[in-house]
């Protein structure tokens, strides 16, 4: 079944495809699909007619105005519609007299990580690969035959279809499980499309829901046709707040100098690797923005040596004299460095150990796979053990990312590219120093808390007496220092299913030198007080999330709450503390207007945090096992659309009739059915 995402993809495609085509389209081969796409798009235009009809009456008419309407040529298909295909058994039914006569091609079942080629062994046995869907017919490219798995010679078959102009959309879904996404389709396959006249012309993909909560699928669509486009692909963050295929049609011969991943833009193709790519790239500018004022920008190769691989007889000779237990003043503070340079594409790089101090023996047991890390020496052990933490650190981890290539059939950084990667480190010795001083300290903590754990396992009475107020001790002092930089994280974020920025909760932002009349102040003010409602209200009945108050959403620059507390509340009550108070008291009252008691109490969490010496107000919405509705006397329901609100991306979307029906069967009922049994 099409999302709602790839639903919406495919009808601006074909109204945007229409539009630009001078010549009317007259072959799309989207099976049952193509009549769908079509009368979706027919529904929402008579629902904008006829905003009042229930539902069904909405159905019905729809359904009437189809028995009517011209439908366009392009929609008509080559093929029995007796078939009633869905897809994969529709392209069965094909022959070689469909091939080079479609206009567009959907397909929504694909699954995007597609099997790589691999090389004729060439022998007298059976193909090892056979039973896992290779092929034993070989294709040849670059002078080197290849088996090819049973879903590349799909995707050649659906490509063979097209007309001179005609496109193939693919869509498929995969899951979020903290592993670094693959490539779509892999290096090999790609240069066989390409040997045949096919080329990748745009990739699109949601942004996976890293948080690893709730829903972790997450939506990727290409576009393939025969036209080369000038060796440039149009690359987007894929979500139903925007028009990504009329972006992909006006600007189809421009290079967009912004790069907004959100609308997306086009680059030269052999720049591109993956989308998770550019995003840390984008990712790393914000964090170096927000957090590393004060810090110098180096290179990697400003802090070490020579490598074992590009210099290894040197390199011997260095580490052998390191070895030594005598006396050697040159080389006593030299360390090794190990440099993860060919991840595993199961690893996952959120926690996976990036960069490695050796300082002792037991240093090289984290060195679990040797072939994968690239061995460096560093003069300087505190430059060393700095490469280590920052490379744990987030930024340290976006900047690697996002230089991480996908090449043939693995992603890896050569020396040179390593050599070449952005540092950022305290301008100050000092800082460097105690940077490295409270790292030691933080491994230190985390080998007693593993002493403490142990002494517990061992004997939890003794160790209850014992040791309770000093973990109690610890949970205090921790949760002070992580707090801030938890919501900093947040803040870096794009808004997307889990998290919302909102500048104020219910003050009008009022351009310089503009004034409004009390009453249109008064509905500004209640409408954007009503917008807080519906995020929390989706947040409830999806899979929970944190709404953020005193954060811009466009820049997500810290405004704070300190300019509504003083309009509001500041002429009775001109302390700050006091203002807070009243907030708080004024926001609860609110919430139950609009909540029942239980979802208040028990799924709403709020509170106002400084930060960067600002006052922002936190939002903890916990996901309901039960449907959360608007009460119907709310005071602010003439401002909302609906009493049910779910959360897809970004966007809270009101829900009703059929829609919610299944929506409800779907998230909460059958859950609930689950739990009985």
């Amino acid at each position: 079944m099409d999302t709602r995402v790839f639903l919406d993809f495919k009808s601006s495609f074909l109204t945007n495809l229409s539009k630009g085509s001078q010549d009317s389209l007259n072959s799309l081969l989207i099976g049952s699909a193509s009549r769908s796409a079509f009368s979706y798009k027919h529904q929402m235009e008579l629902e904008k007619q006829n905003p009042n009809l229930e539902f069904f009456e909405l159905i019905d008419l729809t359904a009437e105005s189809l028995k009517n309407i011209n439908k366009p040529e392009y929609l008509k298909l080559k093929g029995s519609l007796d078939l009633k295909p869905h897809d994969g058994e529709f392209f069965e039914a094909l022959d070689e007299s469909h091939e080079n006569s479609y206009d567009v091609v959907f397909n929504s079942g694909f699954r995007i990580i597609l099997k790589e080629p691999v090389v004729d062994p060439k022998s007298s046995l059976p193909s090892p690969y056979y039973h896992r869907g290779y092929k034993n017919e070989t294709i040849e490219l670059d002078g080197v035959d290849y088996l090819i798995h049973e879903r590349t010679l799909s995707l050649l078959t659906w490509a063979n279809l097209l007309n001179e102009k005609g496109y193939l959309v693919l869509a498929g879904s995969q899951h979020y499980a903290g592993r670094m996404p693959d490539n779509y389709i892999d290096p090999i396959s790609e240069k066989i499309l390409n040997s045949r006249g096919f080329y990748i012309n745009a990739i699109l993909q949601e942004v996976p829901n890293y948080e690893m909560r709730g829903d972790r699928k997450f939506e990727t669509i290409l576009v393939i046709s025969r036209n080369e486009m000038n060796g440039s692909i149009f690359v987007a963050d894929l979500s139903t707040e925007v028009d990504h295929a009329s972006n992909f049609f006006e600007d189809i011969n421009s290079n967009d100098q912004e790069q907004n991943l959100t609308y997306g833009y086009f680059i030269n193709r052999e720049d591109f690797y993956t989308l998770e790519q550019l995003r840390n790239t984008d990712r790393a500018e914000k964090t170096i923005f927000f957090n590393y004022a004060g810090y110098k920008e180096v290179l990697f190769k400003d802090l070490v040596g020579i490598n074992e691989k590009d210099d290894s007889e040197t390199f011997d000779a260095v580490t052998m004299f390191m070895d030594d237990i005598t006396d050697d003043s040159e080389h006593d503070d030299m360390r090794l460095l190990a440099f993860l340079s060919e991840p595993h594409k199961t690893h996952k790089l959120d926690t996976k150990q990036l960069v490695i101090c050796i300082d002792h023996n037991d240093d090289m047991m984290k060195v679990k796979r040797r072939y994968d890390y690239i061995f460096f020496i560093v003069d300087k052990p505190n430059h060393a053990r700095y490469l280590e933490i920052f490379f744990e650190s987030e930024l340290g981890r976006q900047i690697y990312q996002s230089n991480l290539k996908i090449r043939d059939r693995s992603a890896r950084l050569s020396t040179e590219e390593i050599y070449n990667l952005r540092i950022l480190m305290p301008e100050k010795e000092e800082l460097l120093e105690n940077t490295v001083k409270a790292y030691e300290k933080l491994n230190e903590l985390n080998r007693s808390i593993g002493k403490l754990k142990e002494n517990f396992f061992q004997n939890p009475k003794k160790s209850i007496s014992k040791d309770i107020n000093l973990l109690d001790d610890m949970l205090l002092a921790a949760g002070e220092l992580n707090e801030e930089d938890e919501i900093l994280a947040l803040i870096r974020r794009e808004e997307g299913p889990d998290i919302e920025f909102k500048q104020t909760y219910r003050l009008p932002v009022i351009p310089e030198g503009k004034t409004l009349e009390d009453s249109e102040f008064t509905n500004k003010s209640n409408l954007i007080s009503a917008g807080v409602i519906k995020v929390i209200n989706s947040f409830i009945n999806t899979d929970g999330g944190t709404l953020l108050i005193g954060v811009q959403d466009s820049n997500h620059s810290i405004t704070g709450l300190e300019g509504e507390l003083q309009h509001f509340f500041g002429e009775e009550y001109p302390e700050m503390p006091k203002q807070r108070d009243v907030f708080k008291e004024f926001f609860k009252a609110r919430l139950e207007n609009a909540f029942e008691k239980n979802f208040v109490d028990n799924n709403i969490n709020s509170k106002f945090v400084n930060i960067e010496d600002k006052w922002i107000f936190k939002v903890d919405c916990k996901a309901s096992e039960e449907p959360c509705f608007l009460k119907e006397s709310m005071k602010l329901k003439s401002y909302i659309k609906g009493l049910f609100f779910c959360r897809t991306g970004s966007e809270s979307r009101p829900i009703k009739d059929q829609e919610m029906a299944k929506y409800l069967a779907e998230h909460f009922y059958s859950k609930d059915m689950e739990n009985k049994t």
